[in-house]
């Protein structure tokens, strides 16, 4: 479910599972009638890098109990061991002694082990940490301890080193643990190295320390093909995060049983998320406030059922070159799946302006207005002097060339200069204004074009958003799914389950699944085609958020409009305004402004062809610059002068062309009429389309918010069957149902948020401007004409 309300249904769910337990209604007692309670704390030795868990008990303890009792629970009533039985149980002896403390919660495997073992609790003890009852040694009786004042909690069963074998072929698995542990409890190692050689492999337990590079040389001798980390809370965090880079230097992967916090840290798989930690804490309190209410510790339930996901390190797995296998990552949450580690996530803003940068469909539509502009500098030019340099050689025959005296020499270098003017012709005219016409409306296709482009990067990005949204509720609704699968095999062990049902939760998982592969290709597509779009390798990662939408660059949208479009009165104002906008800045509408001006100087072009002559000027001088041959000679009293000079003025009238004239003036008196047509039919439908696009806004942001209300009550109301079905109270069929509708509420409020977002990118781009996406001073603007609009009709 979205992640946003897994806090209130966790809360939901720990509440519930007291209220199934008991019906206790919360009471509030004054502080002088609370009566106190003292919880004593013990721990195998210094917690390090795992301290918080004890802090998060403290807290949750205090935040559930404080109503009713005066509690005391922190540093004055804990004990810390020294990492060894003989420590622990010391520790241990000390605070069963103390009169004043009344429950101890024992957290670590030492801590819970030597509680288990005790021949004598005097006292009630709570042990959130137990790994593995059966590696550990820790009784069990059904679904209770059956030791009296001792109860524990751990998970149905332990899938990690399932979930290792289906990455890697384990012969050799390196099982890293404190030193202590490995000294003081052998026997928990020795029944993991015979799960292990169930499995068919060998499995070595090897000591950790803030001595990594020991720790390293132990795995590498040992020729481990695989590491399974166990908690070690004596490492600090920098110790930790150069044993796993190590292990990556290493080429090995690895599994942490702790999860999320270990595998953010470099290790490559985990099942537990962070939220795990959390649970241990409540359920700890919830297990006090039982045994504060008279019930036997041994008697409480000491299975708990996590909301498990595979969580990998894909950063590590690149570095290691071992990938999980397709159905691993179907239904698996990805850290660090982005390729390029610098990337910055995009946003909305940022992916736009990439795309209006980077767009190759605009770059050619660019390239092709440039090109076009120099149809009018060729049209001008027909319009200014000509200026011409010409050579001419000739040769004639002798007997020609003696006889003209030297007025044409046999063999001449003629060169010439000549000049010619259009003095006026209203056909070059009109082509120049054409031309600028037909520029002007290319350039304002060019703005439509990147209006387009911006609209649909946008569209791409938010589809991608969506899509993300889709899979990570798909993922953590199958999360769900496993659970109640987990939930169903502890009611079948206790006989409150047929192992139908069992079956009935692995087809729902295998279902589940498919919906996740489903949401994974969908979300790949989509990022595929933003990729085009912005001109990025189809193959490169894309650093989008997988979290829900929250985009700065929206702010300014739900400040200037979302009051107006939530107000009836202001929204028919409001309406009328944007349309008028869209009128104005419509660049389809200037672009048909610009052709239809070129189509009326065209047509009086056309009729001022039948009366209207065309006239030219032309000059030329020219000069012999070199003779030869017969009658180069120069004779005398016939001296030529080389040099030769014209000028003439004319006009042209076309008398009869066939009926040519009358054809261009028919042609573009239509050509204009169906231009006209158009612009009216273009300004109709930029009309509309903004109307339907407002329209479509406030649908949306109805949806919006009625689908998020959907999603709360489906969540609260899974939570609330999900703990009915745990205490048996509620069916198999029932759990389903509140399930798949509280998925598929989750998936509505998921797309209804990005409707809602595309829905207002389809508002800009009908407005024929992205506001969202200029300068704040443009965006001032638009605000205070709205504001003065909506003044002067009264609404505001």
């Amino acid at each position: 479910m979205r992640s946003k309300v897994l806090a209130p249904i966790r809360s939901v769910i720990a509440v519930s599972t007291l209220a199934i337990a008991g019906g206790v209604a919360p009471v509030t007692t004054s502080a002088q009638d609370r009566p106190p309670v003292t919880i004593g704390v013990l721990t195998d030795g210094p917690l390090g890098r795992f301290a918080g868990l004890v802090d998060l008990i403290e807290r949750e303890t205090v935040t559930l109990l404080e109503s009713r009792y005066d509690v005391s629970i922190g540093p004055a009533t804990t004990i810390s061991g020294d990492r060894t039985l003989a420590g622990t149980r010391g520790a241990l002896d000390q605070l069963l002694g103390r009169a004043d403390v009344d429950i101890i919660v024992a957290v670590g495997q030492m801590a819970a082990h030597v509680a288990a073992r005790h021949p004598a609790l005097t006292k009630p003890i709570v042990a959130p940490f137990v790994l593995d009852p059966s590696l550990q040694d820790i009784p069990r009786a059904g679904a209770a301890s059956g030791v009296t004042n001792f109860v524990y909690l751990t998970r149905p069963q332990n899938r990690d080193l399932e979930t290792l074998a289906e990455v890697v072929d384990i012969d050799h698995l390196a099982v890293l643990a404190g030193a202590a542990t490995l000294e003081e409890l052998p026997a928990s190692i020795e029944r993991i190295r015979a799960a292990v050689r169930e499995a068919g492999a060998t499995a070595v337990a090897i000591p950790v320390s803030d001595d990594v590079e020991a720790t390293l040389a132990a795995i590498e001798a040992a020729e481990a093909d695989a590491v399974y980390v166990l908690p070690a809370p004596q490492l600090s965090d920098a110790a930790f995060v150069e044993l796993a880079n190590g292990l990556i230097r290493l080429g090995l992967p690895s599994m942490s049983w702790f999860g999320e916090p270990e595998v953010e840290q470099g290790i490559l798989l985990g099942r537990r998320p962070d939220s795990f930690i959390f649970q241990l804490a409540r359920l700890t309190a919830l297990a006090i406030q039982d045994i504060l209410r008279g019930d036997e510790a041994g008697q409480l339930r000491i299975t708990f059922v996590p909301q498990e996901q595979v969580i990998v390190n894909m950063r590590t797995a690149r570095a290691i070159g071992v990938y999980p296998t397709w159905t691993m990552l179907s239904d698996a949450r990805l850290i660090d799946e982005a390729i390029s580690e610098e990337a910055e996530a995009m946003t909305l803003d940022s992916v736009v302006r990439e795309a209006l940068a980077q767009n190759q469909d605009l770059a050619a539509f660019d390239r092709a207005v440039r090109a076009a502009a120099q149809d009018v500098k060729l049209a001008t030019s027909r319009l200014l002097p000509q200026l011409d340099l010409a050579f001419t050689g000739s040769v004639i025959d002798e007997d020609r060339a003696a006889a003209s005296f030297g007025i044409l020499p046999q063999r001449l270098l003629l060169g010439s200069v000549g000049l010619s003017q259009v003095v006026y012709s209203d056909r070059a005219w009109a082509d120049r204004t054409v031309q600028q016409s037909l520029q002007r409306a290319r350039e304002e296709d060019y703005a439509t074009l990147r209006l387009d482009v911006s609209f649909e990067a946008a569209d791409a990005y938010l589809t991608i958003r969506r899509r993300k949204a889709d899979e990570r509720i798909r993922r953590e609704n199958l999360a769900f799914t496993r659970a109640n699968l987990d939930l169903a095999e502890v009611r079948r062990q206790t006989g409150a389950a047929t192992p139908g049902e069992v079956l009935r939760w692995q087809a729902q998982v295998a279902q589940d699944r498919q919906g996740v592969v489903v949401a994974v290709a969908t979300r790949q597509i989509a990022e595929t085609r933003l990729q085009r779009l912005l001109h990025r390798p189809l193959r490169e990662a894309l650093a989008t958020p997988a979290t829900d939408f929250e985009d700065p660059v929206m702010q300014w949208a739900e400040d200037a409009l979302l009051q107006v479009l939530d107000d009836p009165r202001a929204y028919e104002g409001f309406q009328e305004f944007m349309v008028a906008e869209a009128l104005a800045a419509s660049p389809e509408l200037r672009a048909l402004d610009a052709i239809i001006g070129g189509q009326e100087r065209a047509l009086a072009a056309a009729k001022r062809a039948f009366w209207l002559p065309e006239f030219f000027l032309g000059a030329e001088v020219s000069n012999w610059l070199a003779t030869g041959g017969a009658g180069s000679g120069i004779t005398p009293g016939l001296e030529q002068d080389p040099w030769r000079w014209s000028i003439q003025l004319s006009a042209r009238y076309l008398i009869f062309g066939g009926g040519s004239r009358a054809a261009a003036k028919t042609q573009a008196e239509e050509s204009l009429f169906s231009l006209e047509y158009q612009r009216t039919a273009t300004q109709e439908r930029v009309d509309q389309e903004m109307r339907d696009a407002l329209q479509l806004l406030i649908s949306s942001r109805i949806q919006l918010e009625l689908a998020r209300e959907a999603a709360e009550a489906a969540g609260g109301n899974f939570a609330l069957v999900r703990t009915a079905y745990a205490g048996g109270v509620a069916g198999i069929l029932n759990l389903l149902d509140a399930q798949t509708t509280a998925l598929f509420a989750d998936l509505d409020a998921a797309t209804a948020l990005y409707d809602f977002i595309s829905d207002f990118m389809l508002v800009q781009r009908a407005a024929g401007r992205m506001d969202l996406f200029m300068d704040d001073t443009v965006r001032a603007e638009f605000v205070d004409r709205l504001a003065t609009y909506l003044r002067e009709i009264g609404v505001r």
